[in-house]
């Protein structure tokens, strides 16, 4: 869910960025009011930024490295899990002579 989001909001800066610097009104006015000409650039970045303070990035990544940890520890135990938590058993394999 964060990471559409967190993907989402990019994009409409990345796109609205381009609108921004592509104009080329931009660069004979002034830069408040380069932004306010380009509104939609303005609140996506103001969006991001506040997703960013807010720590959704965090939310993004956090439960890969739950996930990483968790089979690593199982690995000893020859056991495994998938991305949503379902305990996968390996078939139990005998030590050599």
């Amino acid at each position: 869910m964060w990471r559409i989001v967190l993907f989402g909001m990019s994009l409409a800066t990345l796109v609205g960025g381009l609108q921004w610097v592509l104009d080329p009104i931009t660069s004979q006015v002034p830069f408040v009011h380069s932004l306010f000409n380009h509104l939609f650039f303005t609140f996506s970045c103001l969006l991001l930024t506040a997703l960013f303070m807010f720590g959704v990035h965090r939310k993004v990544v956090t439960p890969q490295i739950v996930v990483s940890r968790v089979k690593q520890v199982l690995q000893d135990f020859n056991m495994s899990c998938d991305d949503c938590g379902r305990l996968i058993l390996k078939p139990h394999s005998r030590p050599s002579n």
